[in-house]
């Protein structure tokens, strides 16, 4: 390992300061992520203190399996070669060390280890505060978000038209009065926002004709494209709409 990536390394795993950590497959940042869990629970009272997000199950129990492993293995006192590994294992001691000083017991109690994903995290929210949330149920991630998606897309669109909004008389005007067309849209919007709440947002806020701008561009963009691709499309049939065109005249003609 380089001086240089061993700095870095270092800071990223400094409890003191934030860190974004951008590195190809492979790279380590798991392990790296491990050993800022582990550094953080070296500071803590309580190991529910420190919280870890994820995107899926399957991230979650891979980075629980790694520090409840680096704890064992620590404990067992494991031989480890890695230079990595071997600052994994500095920062596992020191957890062991206020384990045992704090009497949490992580290796019988791994489920103290607050790593979960966005939907767990959010549905965890919502169980603590079930009158703010308005949850009376209990609450459990949609594998399939879009029916919530229509449902919430149809009220919205609903209580715009009871208000008589002009914006959405607009839309309705631009889909001929098709409502279901306009929700269809919405929806779709809404399932792919990631990819474009971040650009308009900010011009929402900030310049509101910069965003009306901005949608005219992309507009005229895909309009040009569409006409250059149907002018290709047509390339091919120009000699044999030439001779009815030809033919069409000669028929005027002799008419």
């Amino acid at each position: 390992m380089s001086a240089i990536d061993q700095e870095w390394r270092q800071r990223a795993i400094d409890p003191s300061i934030s860190v974004i950590v951008q590195a190809p497959a492979g790279s380590g940042k798991t392990e790296l992520l491990t050993q800022r869990f582990l550094a953080l629970l070296a500071t803590v009272d309580k190991p529910e203190s420190i919280l870890a997000i994820t995107f899926t199950r399957k991230a979650v129990g891979e980075m629980r399996h790694r520090i409840i492993q680096s704890l064992a293995d620590a404990g067992n006192q494991v031989p480890t070669t890695s230079e990595v590994k071997q600052q994994t294992r500095a920062l596992a001691e020191q957890v062991l060390a206020r384990d045992k000083a704090k009497q949490w017991h992580l290796l019988e109690n791994p489920s103290r280890l607050q790593i979960m994903t966005i939907d767990a995290l959010c549905a965890f929210l919502g169980r603590q505060l079930p009158i703010a949330a308005r949850f009376g149920a209990a609450l459990n991630p949609a594998e399939d978000p879009r029916p919530l998606y229509e449902e919430a897309v149809e009220h919205a669109l609903n209580a715009c038209l009871a208000e008589q909004s002009p914006c959405v008389t607009t839309l309705l005007r631009h889909f001929a009065g098709n409502g279901e067309a306009l929700k269809k849209v919405v929806v779709d919007l809404l399932q792919s926002r990631a990819q474009w709440l971040p650009q308009v947002l900010p011009l929402h806020q900030e310049a509101p004709e910069a965003l009306k701008s901005a949608f005219e561009k992309s507009l005229r963009q895909e309009l040009d494209d569409l006409l250059c691709s149907l002018a290709r499309a047509l390339a091919r049939f120009l000699p044999e709409l030439e001779q009815w065109s030809q033919f069409a005249q000669a028929q005027a003609d002799y008419g």
